[in-house]
């Protein structure tokens, strides 16, 4: 049994209850239990019956990659294909990567949360969180060279975009950056349609 320890606050005339927020700190306390849930876990599972026969059938249904999300990109095929082990998912172009967030560089991991080709299908626009933040930030693929644009419009967390006929702009749904020091759900208000040309700053 995990620790009790309530905490009690009121959101808008609501008294809220939570008994459990000290694993928010996220400290020895919190990873022990953790382990300790986890060889509980492990050794129930282990002494089931059939176990070891569908952990088989389920390694060898995930031992190959896994595509999904197809989308037409004029004559072409934009798809996600997930590598075996359940790796992040990398964004094809027919049998080509066009996007594997694994090599971007910067602090933290990259994912890749959508994309959306343009009409000519010269350009993909895709949203790319940073450390499983969910907070996407939209780039531009050139799709003839692979190359990632300088464009970065942050705050495209829903993948809203529509292409201009030409593919030189885009508009998007976005959440602008809320001042520093606001609260957090700052983040979900004020948002607009923006609409961006391509190779200007956002």
């Amino acid at each position: 049994m995990a620790r009790v320890e309530v905490v009690q606050e009121e959101r808008f005339g609501t008294t809220l209850t939570d008994p459990y927020r000290w694993m928010e700190a996220e400290d020895r306390e919190l990873a022990s239990w953790l382990t300790r849930q986890g060889e509980h876990a492990a050794a129930a599972l282990a002494g089931l019956p059939g176990r070891a026969e569908l952990l088989a059938r389920i390694t060898g249904l995930t031992a190959a990659a896994a595509d999904s999300a197809f989308t037409p990109a004029g004559e072409r095929m934009l798809f996600l294909r997930q590598p075996p082990g359940g790796g992040v998912p990398v964004l094809m172009m027919d049998d080509k990567v066009l996007l594997d967030p694994c090599v971007l560089t910067g602090a933290g991991h990259w994912s890749l949360d959508w994309f959306v080709p343009s009409p000519d299908a010269r350009r993909v626009a895709c949203g790319l969180p940073r450390g499983g933040s969910e907070q996407s930030t939209l780039r531009v693929i050139e799709v003839g060279t692979g190359e990632l644009l300088p464009d970065a419009v942050t705050g495209a967390f829903l993948g809203a975009v529509s292409w201009l006929p030409d593919g030189g702009a885009l508009v998007c749904h976005r959440y602008l950056d809320p001042e520093p020091g606001a609260p957090a759900y700052r983040r979900r208000q004020d948002s607009r349609a923006c609409l961006h040309q391509i190779g200007t700053s956002a």
